[in-house]
C-alpha cells in the first residue's frame, strides 16, 4: 500500500480561501478590518479553534493566497488575515486570470471598433482592429519568449 498525502486544497485550503475572499471583496459596512481564524471556521460551519482551519490559512499564507501576519502558536501558526493577493483572487475566479485579461481586453476593442464602424468612421474602426492584432501578437510573442527563456532555466541550457 502507497503511502498517500491527503488532498487539502478541495477538502479544506479553497474553502478556507472562498471565505476570505468574500470577504476581501464585502463592501459591508460591518466588514471587520482582519479576519480571524474563528470568523473563517464559523462561516464554515467548524468549531472555534479548528486545527484544519488554521493549517490552511497557514499555508494559503505561504502560498501567497492571502495576506497576514502568522503569530507562532499551536499546533500551527495563528494567522491573522488582511486580504487576499491577485493569486487568491484568481484561483476564486473573483480576478481574470491573464487569459481572461487579455480576451476582455480585445472584446472591449472590437465593440469600440463595431460602434466606430456603425457611426461611419470605418478608417478608425480598422486602426482598432489593427491594435487588437497588435496586442494579441505581443502577447503571444512575450509568452513565447518568457515560455523559451523559463525551459532554458529548468534544462540547464541557459
Amino acid at each position: 500500500m502507497a503511502d498517500t498525502v491527503p488532498d487539502v486544497w478541495t477538502t479544506i485550503d479553497f474553502p478556507v480561501l472562498r471565505v476570505v475572499a468574500r470577504w476581501h471583496v464585502s463592501a459591508a459596512p460591518d466588514r471587520p478590518p482582519h479576519l480571524r481564524p474563528e470568523h473563517v471556521a464559523r462561516e464554515l460551519g467548524r468549531e472555534d479553534g479548528d486545527v484544519e482551519v488554521d493549517g490552511a490559512l497557514n499555508r494559503l499564507l505561504e502560498a501567497g493566497y492571502i495576506r497576514g501576519s502568522a503569530t507562532p502558536d499551536e499546533p500551527f501558526d495563528f494567522v491573522m488575515v488582511t486580504g487576499v493577493t491577485q493569486a487568491g483572487l484568481r484561483a476564486t475566479d473573483a480576478w481574470p486570470s491573464e487569459d481572461r485579461l487579455l480576451e476582455l481586453l480585445t472584446s472591449s476593442l472590437e465593440r469600440m471598433a463595431e460602434r466606430l464602424d456603425e457611426r461611419g468612421e470605418p478608417e478608425k474602426a480598422g486602426r482598432v482592429r489593427s491594435a487588437i492584432a497588435s496586442i494579441v501578437d505581443a502577447a503571444r510573442s512575450i509568452g513565447i519568449d518568457v515560455l523559451e527563456k523559463y525551459l532554458a532555466h529548468v534544462t540547464g541550457l541557459q
